[in-house]
């Protein structure tokens, strides 16, 4: 675990999603995903980064994101300034158009093999204004010929759209504009599973969001591009193997990994923000390869004596 408050040699995020850890890693206790999204690490972002042994702003020399979904095809514009302008730009473009004529069209318009700085913006704002409904949501959407209403953008449970007010575009293009300053950052929209680590530099740090399972009783999370548990501890083990620190999120810790000798920490109380209300995922564990470098009892236990 990293402990002397320098940079990160290299922070890998798998099924990164809004790469909420990732941004407080490098942007500072402020930093968070333009957009609130469905399992994202947002409130419990610095908890994870204490368990590691990090710190919010503490940097990277070199940051590694990968997601099987739309998040990939949206990083590969916003870790760069330019990109972070070209899509606040075509949503600044937006304010003052009517919303529901905007909302139609958007939904509506084709989504292209390679996404450029109006569908990254198209989607962001979509997606930002409502959750989705359809597990294919979180698959491969640049497909030609699909509407972006046909993955449930925008729906509600019963199918109708659900039209955002005016005010939330000139945010979005606020948040969005706010570049930070990413260090070199390799985006890829691969199966974790099938991602090789290579050669890491001593002191990497791979942080795994997988979809869900729980106890195995029942299904919590849905993704198109599903991990099976067997599949997400052999990811784990083959990224410990290569001499990453790694830490995979779940709603248990997961045993296989404990029974290897891993270790685990609950931080279902260190959320920060609105709770999870309607989620059917209660509890946030961290399965570790390595000791934690912190746990919430011993953070409670260092203010009572404060």
């Amino acid at each position: 675990m990293q402990s002397d408050g320098q940079r990160v040699p290299c922070f890998i995020e798998l099924c990164c999603g809004s790469a909420a850890a990732t941004l407080r890693l490098i942007g500072g206790a402020n930093a968070r995903p333009a957009i609130s999204y469905q399992g994202a690490k947002t409130g419990y972002a610095t908890a994870i980064l204490n368990v590691l042994g990090l710190r919010s702003g503490q940097g990277a020399d070199a940051v590694v994101l990968c997601d099987a979904g739309p998040w990939a095809k949206a990083w590969r514009l916003l870790t760069t300034p330019e990109g972070c302008n070209a899509v606040a730009s075509v949503i600044r473009g937006w304010i003052g158009e009517d919303a529901r004529a905007l909302w139609d069209r958007l939904r509506a318009e084709p989504v292209a093999d390679g996404w450029a700085a109006r569908d990254v913006a198209a989607w962001l704002w979509l997606e930002g204004v409502s959750h989705p409904v359809s597990d294919s949501f979180f698959g491969e959407l640049a497909s030609h010929g699909q509407r972006r209403g046909d993955h449930g953008w925008g729906a509600d449970e019963s199918g109708r759209a659900m039209i955002p007010r005016g005010g939330e575009r000139a945010t979005l293009a606020a948040r969005v504009g706010r570049a930070l300053s990413w260090p070199p950052t390799i985006v890829s929209n691969a199966d974790v599973s099938t991602v090789e680590p290579g050669t890491l530099p001593e002191g990497a740090v791979c942080l795994i969001d997988p979809p869900y399972k729980g106890d195995g009783t029942k299904k919590i999370t849905g993704y198109a591009h599903d991990l099976s548990r067997a599949a997400v501890v052999e990811v784990a083990l083959k990224w410990a193997a290569a001499g990453a620190s790694v830490a995979v999120c779940e709603s248990v810790a997961l045993p296989e990994l404990l029974e290897l000798g891993w270790y685990s920490v609950e931080i279902t109380d260190c959320r920060v923000g609105q709770k999870r209300t309607f989620s059917r995922c209660k509890s946030e564990w961290l399965t570790l390869s390595r000791p934690p470098a912190w746990t919430p009892e011993r953070q409670c236990d260092l203010f009572a004596t404060k």
